[in-house]
């Protein structure tokens, strides 16, 4: 029903564009002859370049911005992008057109929300049809990451150490142009979009946009550093994040590079390329005579523990294959690339870790091993291999005397408690340093009654024991007004729901509060 709307649509503003009388009876009779929403967009494409060549130039681009762009442009973005002349040294502003101008050039391609300042596409459809139609661009992707450059070719430098400029979000396109010109050029480099990168990254440690990069990217992962932002994130820095060989070949070419230069947080370009996956860059990096694969990052986390910890197995490989012994190297929190593996639920990065020669059970800051991690996260198929090593220990206590069972069943991870309840040298029954509980204490506190189940099936749980409190499972349970545990709990003649804890509290006191 929505796109018989649309074709009435597309069909009224066509006949109405004509200026006669007869024209529009000649235009109502073509566009009544059996065409379908393909057939109507093509036409109304047809008319667009039927115009004049700025009229038609203007409303391609748009149509090129709006499909192509990485979120929804806004209004001042796509107004400021189709002012832009690539390779231009200067913006004239009397050269940016109105949204009113753009939308009356795209002939009712194009809405504008006028909630959320963007700009749209008519129709779901429309992005379809432009999508089967790659011909209608030259260059897409290439020509998006020209205009992006250019436009920030034209923005100043800046002192990576100065408080920010209060104006540094004011023009319009920076955001946009900052975060995502490496996006696009990474689909598609052109000779043009290699010398303005080159222009750009040459000067990129001092710019404007890699303190807005950064924001964005330490923001993602849940801080905000000082303002040192940009200091020493230079261009070989920001093409090893966006992952672009072209550009990084292109940029070595140039001069001579620092290729173990360290930003603000001691992150260097193989670092970076490694965090996002960037296998291709890695690659390159680790072709050149002196990339250090041992310099760490302010953490004290090396390549090897970020692309373990982030999952990138052909990294992972590239890696050790480069320098093994990085295996065994311990970061600011004494963690080797095995517990970050472990941690994240890398299978693949674990079993190849273990062959290789890692060590199983090596301890953490916090005294947390491999298993440890795993199971307090759940991952059920890493838990397995390492319950198959045969050094490894499947009780072991952590800072707080917490077990990888006490860290499942509080986590509710009801395929791991039952992995670990299936080896013998696993004690259900021990609790923890700080608060005295027990795996099924913490399960009946969280609220977990599958797991308080397959606990209490074990043949030597005590369902009764009581934490430094005097609380029980049953307690825990009653406190926070899980029913369903209690029942469970209850089944158990252990389970007293007169025990008094320290406090005097009974779980049939708690219950009834």
């Amino acid at each position: 029903m929505e796109s018989r709307f649309l074709l009435v649509s597309l069909y009224i503003t066509a006949i109405l564009r004509e200026a006669t009388l007869s024209k529009r009876k000649e235009k109502l009779k073509q566009m009544t002859s059996g065409l379908g929403l393909a057939d109507a967009y093509t036409n109304t494409l047809k008319r667009i370049q039927e115009q004049s060549e700025n009229q038609s130039k203007l409303a391609m681009q748009a149509l090129l911005w709006i499909s192509r762009s990485e979120r929804p442009v806004r209004v001042d973005e796509l107004c400021h992008a189709l002012a832009v002349e690539i390779g231009s040294t200067h913006l004239d502003l009397d050269n940016v057109p109105s949204i009113r101008t753009v939308s009356s050039c795209c002939l009712g391609l194009i809405a504008v929300d006028k909630v959320a300042c963007t700009v749209r596409l008519i129709h779901f459809t429309l992005q379809e049809y432009l999508r089967e139609h790659p011909t209608l661009f030259s260059s897409p992707q290439g020509t998006i990451a020209e205009v992006c450059l250019t436009y920030l070719n034209l923005q100043p430098t800046i002192d990576p150490w100065a408080p920010p400029p209060e104006d540094m979000m004011k023009p319009p396109l920076l955001e946009y142009a900052s975060y995502y010109w490496g996006i696009h050029a990474r689909i598609e480099t052109t000779n043009t979009g290699k010398r303005l990168a080159a222009k750009l990254l040459n000067q990129y440690d001092k710019h404007i946009s890699a303190r807005l990069l950064l924001l964005k990217i330490y923001s993602e992962e849940g801080w905000i550093p000082g303002s040192y932002l940009s200091a020493n994130f230079t261009g070989l820095h920001v093409v090893a994040f966006f992952g672009n060989t072209e550009i990084l070949t292109s940029l070595l070419k140039t001069k001579d590079l620092d290729l173990n230069r360290t930003d603000s947080e001691g992150r260097t370009p193989l670092i970076w390329a490694t965090m996002r996956g960037n296998r291709e860059v890695v690659e390159v990096l680790l072709s050149l005579k002196g990339v250090k694969v041992r310099k760490a990052d302010n953490d004290g986390r090396i390549p090897l523990s970020w692309a373990a910890g982030n999952g990138h197995q052909e990294i992972v490989l590239a890696l050790l294959n480069k320098d093994p012994a990085t295996l065994r190297i311990v970061d600011s929190y004494s963690r080797t690339p095995l517990l970050w593996a472990a941690e994240s639920g890398k299978e693949d990065i674990v079993n190849h870790l273990l062959k290789k020669g890692a060590n199983v059970d090596r301890v953490d800051a916090r005294s947390q091993t491999a298993l440890t991690c795993a199971a307090a996260n759940g991952h059920e198929g890493v838990v397995k291999i390492l319950l198959q090593q045969k050094k490894v220990n499947p009780d072991i206590a952590d800072h707080e005397c917490r077990t990888p069972l006490s860290l499942a069943a509080g986590g509710g991870f009801e395929s791991v408690v039952t992995l670990l309840l299936g080896v013998k040298e696993v004690n259900p029954n021990t609790t923890d340093m700080r608060y005295g509980r027990t795996s099924l204490s913490w399960a009946a506190g969280n609220g977990y009654g599958i797991v308080a189940k397959l606990l209490l099936a074990h043949k030597d749980i005590n369902p009764g024991l009581a934490d430094k409190r005097g609380w029980t499972p049953l307690s825990w349970a009653a406190e926070h007004g899980h029913e369903e545990v209690m029942k469970v709990l209850l089944e158990q003649m252990d389970a007293n729901p007169r025990a008094r804890g320290v406090d005097g509290q009974t779980p049939i006191s708690w219950a009834a509060f």
